[in-house]
């Protein structure tokens, strides 16, 4: 599986990873929209620039109640926007069978006996 890489945030498109780039490319040339845009006259061209700017629209919308939330909710909003992304494209990556992490560091057990003995 190709890592995640480090959290960028790019211009227009938001919180995004190397591999989302990778990801924004693919989707972009297996659109039928982008050869019209290149291939196509001007109506094609105009109704492929109107559907990709309703696209944007749309999804803007659709994060107004959670820049909302965001506000109100965050400590740092850096922060809290790069754990939200990151949370959302692991459940997303691994279709909402995240596995587990290691045992090791999941349980408090191996910390009960280490605080015990220095009482």
């Amino acid at each position: 599986m190709f890592p995640a890489g480090p959290y960028l945030v790019l211009p227009f498109w938001g919180p995004s990873s190397p591999r989302g780039v990778f990801g924004l490319l693919g989707d972009a040339l297996m659109d039928p929209l982008t050869y019209t845009f290149l291939l196509g006259g001007t109506a094609v061209t105009v109704a492929s620039v109107g559907a990709a700017t309703l696209d944007v629209t749309d999804t803007r919308a659709g994060l107004l109640l959670a820049g909302k939330i965001v506000e109100e909710t965050a400590v740092d909003r850096y922060d809290f926007i790069k754990a939200s992304y990151r949370q959302r494209r692991e459940y997303l990556i691994w279709d909402g069978e995240v596995p587990e992490l290691d045992e090791e560091f999941e349980s408090d057990e191996d910390f009960d006996g280490d605080l015990d003995s220095e009482e």
